[in-house]
């Protein structure tokens, strides 16, 4: 296991290396400050989207590993309540696409990316999720093996899309290397189904017990099963 991680953890590192490499040489300090900026308001958006509550998926999974029962209400619960969010903050994107790239890059010219973002934001965010659920159920292997992958995939579209169409080609690697990513996980989502077993239905948390020394806890729950 930390043969593995190690070897994940090299491999990003060189990945990255290269990439900054490749960016400099074929972009310049100006290609790098508007890719950062991208990066920068992707990075926010997505955390706006999941509310920061990746930690309590990961808690509320390893606390109910062995109920299934319990498992499928969480998983439904923060499931719409991801979709819901991270679908109104998409729409907001693409709406606001010309105004968000003149803010960031003071021009509309790159007004493509931050579009092409607003529409896989959803699948974003629930890649996020089932990563959570991988690190709940503490399948690392596979968590690793993800990145692993996807780093080195990444790397690749980056490099080609640069190489082709410089900066725009540096903006769209980030919007497409996510996306990148969302397909690794599911193939392996796929490929262990028993893992993300539930209904797909909304949950509404009544209550919850909220204090310092006691975390939210799913202890009263009403839901609506929705025919889909």
């Amino acid at each position: 296991m930390l043969s593995l991680n190690s070897i994940s953890v090299a491999v990003s590192f060189v990945l990255g290396i290269l990439s900054t490499k490749i960016i400099s040489l074929f972009l310049g300090a100006p290609g790098m400050a508007v890719i950062g900026s991208l990066r920068n308001f992707t990075t926010m958006l997505k955390s706006m989207a999941t509310l920061g509550i990746n930690n309590s998926v990961v808690k509320f999974v390893v606390e109910n590993k062995n109920d299934k029962k319990e498992l499928s209400i969480i998983y439904s619960t923060f499931f719409w309540l991801f979709l819901i969010i991270s679908s109104l903050l998409g729409l907001t994107t693409l709406l606001f696409s010309k105004s968000i790239s003149e803010l960031l890059f003071f021009s509309d010219y790159y007004v493509i990316p931050i579009q092409i973002f607003g529409l896989i934001l959803p699948l974003l965010v629930i890649n996020t999720f089932w990563l959570a659920i991988y690190n709940g159920l503490e399948e690392f292997k596979k968590v690793i093996y993800i990145q692993i992958i996807s780093n080195i995939l990444i790397f690749l579209v980056t490099a080609i899309l640069i190489w082709k169409q410089k900066v725009l080609g540096g903006l769209l690697s980030i919007v497409f290397g996510e996306l990148i990513m969302v397909f690794v996980t599911f193939i392996y989502v796929r490929n262990s189904k028993e893992y993300f077993v539930f209904d797909l239905q909304k949950i509404i948390d009544k209550k919850c017990n909220i204090s310092r020394e006691h975390p939210p806890q799913f202890t009263s729950m009403y839901y609506i099963i929705l025919e889909i």
